[in-house]
């Protein structure tokens, strides 16, 4: 009870703060595209994009390792934090000057080049202050994480809305965007040192060499995903052109919404996995079933609900020109579904020390998904980059619940999602059939399918008592 309590606590917490930072994020881009324009907007975007792809440089994986080995043992806190500040230190200085050195080379003018190099000050600052905001994952204080993001997007949104109103454009927004992030440093190592562990630099470059290895599945892990998740509208873009990109991405921004939802569960989730593998063995199977639980609860009915309203949520949001994405949406909302279940399944495997076997699995399935694109994208354009998406997701699912099932053999998915799966046919029968009789508000038809799918869900009994119990007292303080 108390350890579920605790991961519906930092669920809370962790997607308040990611929440924050989209709506922060969404405020500024506007107002930077409406007052400085299309060329503008474009040189800031360009300026911020490039430089985060030198951001795997400043990392390597290593963020994701010392968040599973603190949290197996947290008396390794110290030790690590120490070896990561030096070992990002130096990766930081690589990660500037490459940056640097490659936007001169791609022959791009002096203020493209000025304004790259101190953009890539904002990946380093946020890359080291990462050290310290993963000790608050691991020791499952999210609410300093919290903390942390609200203060520096209050800045970055505050600053760079001075800055635009001011005048001071695209300069005084990279401006803006490094003062937040030393914010976020500072802070982030005044709350670690407060409230965790007091940081101390550690030069050995025989444990940083070991930290860089062990990380580097991980790394892998990383780059692979960065790959899936933009090849297909790439592969788009040589073989049908824009307008196929654009009915595509239209689809795939919706989907990715949702990603808040399983980002700040599973990062919950991680460590409580991470330290009851190490201790005690018997304890994860009903972690994993009772988490999978509450997270198919909330995906399900959205994969059925827009399985049937792709239609009508695509025309409402984007208008009739993008009708054609409709079925684009209708597949990748399942590839949404299976996301989140992978996305779960590969953090249990990596809380296991299997993060070897993770990389090799979604490697394969990102040659899967690039063949299936080889050969469908050229013949049937979004609805083959669609389809190539959901088979490769299907494969790389089977794949890791095959060897989750060799590691612990009591869990039961079907279990999991059987309540959750009964309530969601019983919502979509009133969204087959009034949309035939009536027309009616897609608005209208979402919060009738919220109110069905709940109904059901209390009456079929979909959470035991224990579950309500959780529920109940998620929100409360300890």
């Amino acid at each position: 009870m108390a350890t579920a309590k605790k991961i519906a606590h930092n669920t809370g917490f962790l997607f308040a703060a990611n929440v924050l930072q989209k709506v922060a994020t969404l405020i500024l881009v506007f107002y930077v595209a409406r007052i400085l324009g299309v060329e503008e907007f474009g040189l800031y975007s360009f300026v911020f994009s490039f430089v985060a792809l030198f951001g795997i440089l400043a990392n390597l994986g290593i963020d994701h390792l010392n968040l599973r080995d603190v949290a197996q043992d947290y008396k390794k806190a110290e030790e690590v934090l120490g070896v990561s500040i030096s070992l990002k230190i130096f990766l930081s200085i690589i990660t500037i000057f490459a940056a640097y050195i490659s936007i001169i080379i791609f022959g791009y003018d002096e203020r493209t080049v000025f304004l790259v190099f101190l953009a890539a000050f904002t990946v380093v600052l946020d890359n080291i202050s990462a050290i310290f905001r993963t000790m608050f994952v691991a020791f499952e204080k999210m609410h300093l994480e919290l903390i942390v993001n609200s203060v520096s997007k209050a800045i970055l949104l505050a600053g760079g809305l001075f800055a635009l109103f001011s005048g001071y454009g695209v300069i005084g927004l990279v401006i803006t965007a490094i003062l937040a992030s030393i914010s976020n440093l500072l802070l982030s190592v005044y709350l670690c040192r407060s409230k965790i562990v007091k940081p101390k630099i550690i030069v050995s470059v025989k444990k940083s060499k070991d930290m860089l290895l062990k990380a580097l599945p991980f790394y892998f892990i990383g780059i692979f995903m960065i790959i899936y998740a933009k090849i297909d509208i790439i592969m788009l873009s040589f073989f049908q052109g824009n307008i196929a990109v654009g009915l595509y991405d239209s689809a795939v921004r919706l989907v990715d919404s949702l990603a808040i939802i399983i980002t700040s569960f599973s990062t919950a989730i991680f460590p409580v996995m991470s330290r009851f593998y190490a201790q005690n063995h018997k304890s994860v199977p009903l972690i994993i079933e009772k988490s999978l639980k509450f997270i198919l609860v909330v995906i399900l009915p959205i994969g059925v609900g827009t399985s049937i309203l792709a239609q009508q949520i695509i025309t409402f949001i984007y208008g009739p020109d993008f009708a054609p994405a409709a079925i684009a949406l209708q597949l990748l909302i399942w590839y949404t579904v299976l996301n989140f279940t992978a996305l779960f399944m590969y953090l249990q495997l990596n809380s296991m020390n299997k993060e070897k076997l993770v990389s090799v699995i979604v490697g394969v399935s990102l040659i899967v998904n690039i063949l299936f694109n080889l050969y469908l994208i050229p013949r049937y354009s979004i609805v083959g980059a669609a389809f190539s998406t959901l088979i490769s997701q299907a494969v790389l699912v089977v794949a890791i619940y095959y060897y989750l099932k060799k590691e612990i053999k009591s869990i039961s998915y079907l279990r999991a999602a059987a309540k959750p799966f009964a309530a969601s046919v019983i919502m979509a029968i009133p969204l087959l059939i009034i949309p035939a009789y009536f027309q009616v508000k897609v608005i209208f038809l979402i919060l009738l399918a919220v109110i069905v799918y709940f109904i059901a869900f209390y009456i079929i009994k979909g959470f035991s008592a224990e579950e309500i119990q959780i529920l109940k007292k998620a929100l409360r303080p300890n």
